[in-house]
Parts: structure tokens; sequence; C-alpha cells
């Protein structure tokens, strides 16, 4: 079975990668104004379940892998660099995730990614050996190890093309490359023993980077500043602005103004018209200057606060509520 979806906008590619099939859970906070269009492709044998997405925008990307079996992900050709729970991912890495576990990540625009989620039984056998034998990632609450060997990540990427983005292969050739070819590659691989683990560089300016991040999504409604910041990643002002740029594509007070901008939507867009205060929505959120608030707002909606909330829980949001 092969889907495609193109051009389509955040909610409904995220309503795409809920769907229960494929077993996805992820939510996109957009980090630049306007609309974000993405294409998505899925296909499927009896349980190996695989897709491509390409988001066009910036975006921060949280959720959960499939429960099914263990998730491997990695770059297209084209995609750049980008960090991953604090880590940099480059094109010759491989992310693994354990069934259910989580998922943290900065895309860049015309940010690419492969993904393929294979259930434990046949991986095994395919490596003719038991999962954790082979340094398989299994605990959810641990983060996803990143495999690195170029030869076999070229050959995954190569079958994913295949079955993705060249010409619709036939049933049989699917069915080949799922249920035999990927599990193969990827047994060679862990057997390689080519695996590092996901915390290798919280020492540097990207771990630093992951870890004023999450303080940001956890305490956004408080508004942290720029000292509190700098306490939370152990680095000076100048160094946190200039890493924050390079990894997320926005200064750590442009990233803080987004996600509460966003968070501020998807309260107004859950909320019924009759009974909400936007001042109150906009206040919970640290916006106090409430003309400026609504100038924001509308520089980065393209409509006011009053025309979302009088859509009420029709409204489109790109982010569930954080609190």
């Amino acid at each position: 079975m092969k889907q495609d979806v193109h051009e389509i906008g955040l909610e409904a590619a995220m309503q795409a990668t809920h769907d229960a099939e494929h077993g996805w859970n992820l939510d996109f906070l957009p980090l630049e104004p306007g609309p974000v269009v993405s294409d998505i492709s899925f296909v499927a044998s009896r349980c190996v379940h695989a897709m491509h997405a390409q988001i066009h925008s910036r975006t921060d990307q949280r959720g959960t892998a499939p429960k099914q079996g263990i998730t491997f992900s990695l770059s297209d050709e084209k995609a750049s660099p980008f960090v991953w729970d604090g880590t940099e991912i480059t094109p010759n890495s491989i992310m693994s995730f354990a069934p259910g576990g989580s998922i943290d990540a900065i895309g860049q625009p015309d940010f690419g990614v492969f993904a393929f989620t294979i259930p434990i039984e046949l991986l095994e056998e395919a490596a003719g050996a038991p999962c954790d034998e082979l340094g398989a990632q299994l605990d959810s609450q641990q983060n996803c190890k990143i495999l690195r060997n170029g030869s076999h990540v070229d050959e995954i990427r190569c079958l994913m093309e295949r079955l993705m983005r060249n010409q619709r292969p036939s049933e049989s050739e699917m069915e080949r490359i799922l249920m035999g070819d990927l599990p193969r590659v990827i047994a060679s691989l862990m057997r390689s023993r080519s695996v590092e683990a996901s915390h290798s560089l919280r020492a540097s300016r990207v771990g630093a980077v992951a870890r004023t991040v999450r303080y940001v999504r956890e305490n956004a409604e408080d508004v942290p500043t720029v000292e509190e910041l700098c306490d939370v990643s152990g680095l000076k002002q100048r160094t946190l602005y200039n890493a924050f740029v390079e990894h997320v594509g926005l200064s750590p007070k442009a990233y803080l103004q987004a996600l509460r901008l966003e968070s501020v939507r998807s309260d107004l867009g859950s909320s019924e018209p009759e009974k909400a205060v936007i001042a109150d929505v906009a206040n919970r959120w640290g916006f106090w200057h409430l003309g400026q608030f609504a100038a924001d707002y509308r520089n980065r909606f393209g409509e006011l606060p009053s025309e979302t909330l009088s859509r009420g829980t029709r409204a489109p949001t790109n982010l569930r509520p954080l609190a």
C-alpha cells in the first residue's frame, strides 16, 4: 500500500502522522510566520510501515515514535545537519527509537526525513540474535541511539528512495524491500556496533541549546529572562545567541515569542467564544501590552486574536496546550 499527500498544511500533516495505522504522534511548532506546507508519503506491508516527510518551513517537532516496533530515521540527501535532542545529526547517521520513544527536533526549512518501523520479532529474525544483544534501543524512557556507518546508511537511503521518491514500485518489490531488505541491512548495521549514545555531545553548544529549548518550553508562561537562559545553558549571552541562531534559526527571545504566540492561538482556538476573554489568555502567556500583542499576533497569523476566538473550537491551531 502506498499513499502520497502533497502540499498540505500543518494540521493535515499532524493528522496524517497521527493515523492509527502509522502510529506516529507528532506535533509541530512553526518557528516562522505564515502557513507551513509539507509533503508526506507512506508505504506499508503487513507489519512494516515507512514514510518520507518534508516540511518546507523551520519547525520545532515533538512527540513519540510508533509503538509497533523499533523505528529508524535518517535524513534525505538534501537535508542539512539538524539538532535532535542535543545531538547534531548528519546525513551519515541513522537514529534508532524504542517503541513509543520520544521525538524532539528542530527541523530546518525543507527538512526531509525517511522513517520506518520494524517489529522486534522481524528484526531479530533478520539478525539471528535478540535485539538486546545487538544494542537495540528498547527502553522508551532513554534517548534515541545514533548509528553511524556510511555504506549501510547509503544502502538504506537507496532502498527508501526506491520506495518513496522514484517511480511507484510494484507490490512485490515493496514487500521485498519492507519485509526483507530493510530488516537485513539494519541488522547488519547493528551488528557492526557503529552505535553512539545520543548524549555524546551534551557538553557542546548543541547540547546547551537543547537544554535551553527544553527549559523555555517548560517555563514559557513565566517568560524566562535572558539571564535565566544563560544560567541554564552555561553559556554567555552572546554565545547563547549565536548558538541559537545557528541551530534553531531564531534568537532565544524570538523562539520564546513564537512559542507563546502559538500557545495563545491554541488556547483561543479551543475556547468557547462566549466564555473566553482574550486579555486573560494573553496575560496567561506573559503578554501585558495588549496593543503590541494584537499587532504581533496579526503579523504572525494574518488575523486578530478576536477572529481566532470567534471560530471557537473550529479555529486551526498548530500546537497543543503546553500546560
